[in-house]
């Protein structure tokens, strides 16, 4: 840290170039100290600015390392966006390297990934460097200044009530409307929703959970169900029900993951295959499998050479059953000719991680 190179919302971090000739990404990760704590080099880091907690480390930018002189002093919370993926689908997918905080406390780190994004060079954590406190203007400040703010201030209030205002008067049309449950029939006039600006995602994601989740669930309720044009034959096969959790949750015949190796000859499973921003058919979408198809999920696993799978649901929520356990809770277990084996958990704050062997 170079004298001089702190200010009250950024700090000028000079970086060590890795002579691991590996690292294709370098990354700056930023930690806004509580009690004096430090985290450890190795801990998963998944934060980003916007959803940043204090106590817990954030990325605030990554760039190419062969981009490494261009910003090897490189000015922590200047407020630009860097991102060294090389396919951007959006320029809000940009890292946003956002300003600190005056008068506070951080300690800042560097590390280098490789092509497929794997950690594979971490330095060390800086010393605790503190960002002086904002300058409050003396008593002798202009009269200008104070008339505009006091202006500006009042603005403010007025914006901020009028928002408040329509935000209400808009609730209370949407509660006006019949509202059909997310388990219920299709909703056909769907609408695509205004655009959010990640600053503000935090606090709309708040606005929808409130209620408990009514806001979410009126959502949910327009995403339209079904494509007339598109067929379901084998989702609706008498021998197949058995195998849907829900009888208005089915996948197309056109884009269904079909089983190759079930010795009963049965080739469904209630599973769709997704298109990434770079490759067709790139990923799965599952139903939270039943008691009667954890064999079928882990055959698809195994035939798709899955890698990692992503539970976006809990087993129980709301009091209702959403996904049969399967996976051991500890040691293995057999699925039909497939055994999984529990190898690492790792429980963390809002999700858990687990590494499990399959074998046939």
């Amino acid at each position: 840290i170079h004298p001089g190179g702190i200010t009250e919302n950024t700090i000028e971090f000079v970086l060590k170039e890795f002579t691991n000739k590996s690292v294709r990404i370098y990354q700056i990760i930023v930690l806004e100290v509580k009690d004096g704590q430090l985290r450890d080099v190795n801990v998963r880091v998944t934060r980003y600015y916007e959803n940043r907690t204090k106590g817990e480390p954030y990325i605030t930018a990554e760039f190419k390392a062969e981009d490494f002189k261009k910003h090897e002093k490189f000015i922590v919370g200047d407020g630009q966006s860097l991102n060294a993926r090389r396919r951007r689908k959006r320029a809000a997918d940009n890292i946003r390297n956002g300003p600190l905080n005056a008068g506070s406390t951080y300690r800042l780190l560097q590390r280098g990934l490789d092509d497929k994004r794997n950690v594979i060079e971490t330095g060390e954590w800086t010393e605790e460097i503190s960002t002086p406190e904002r300058i409050v203007p003396p008593n002798g400040t202009s009269s200008v200044g104070v008339i505009v703010g006091v202006v500006v201030a009042v603005i403010l209030i007025i914006v901020i009530v009028l928002g408040v205002f329509l935000y209400l008067k808009r609730r209370k049309v949407e509660e006006s409307k019949p509202f059909v449950a997310a388990d219920g029939p299709a909703n056909h006039g769907f609408q695509s929703g205004e655009v959010i600006a990640m600053s503000d995602f935090s606090e709309h994601c708040r606005i929808l959970a409130a209620d408990s989740n009514y806001l979410y669930s009126h959502e949910y309720s327009q995403i339209p169900r079904k494509n007339a044009s598109l067929t379901m034959h084998h989702a609706q096969n008498q021998v197949n029900r058995e195998k849907n959790r829900y009888n208005n949750i089915l996948c197309y015949d056109s884009t269904r993951v079909i089983l190759k190796t079930d010795p009963t000859g049965n080739d469904y499973v209630n599973a769709s295959r997704l298109d990434g921003f770079e490759k067709e058919k790139a990923y799965i979408a599952s139903q939270g499998p039943l008691e009667n198809t954890c064999e079928d999920f882990w055959r698809m696993v195994w035939e798709n050479v899955t890698s990692t799978v992503v539970m976006v649901t809990g087993l129980e929520e709301g009091r209702k059953i959403k996904c049969h356990q399967y996976w051991p809770s500890t040691g293995s277990m057999e699925y039909g000719p497939f055994v999984v084996t529990l190898l690492e958990q790792i429980e963390l704050t809002d999700y858990t991680i687990r590494t499990f062997t399959v074998s046939e």
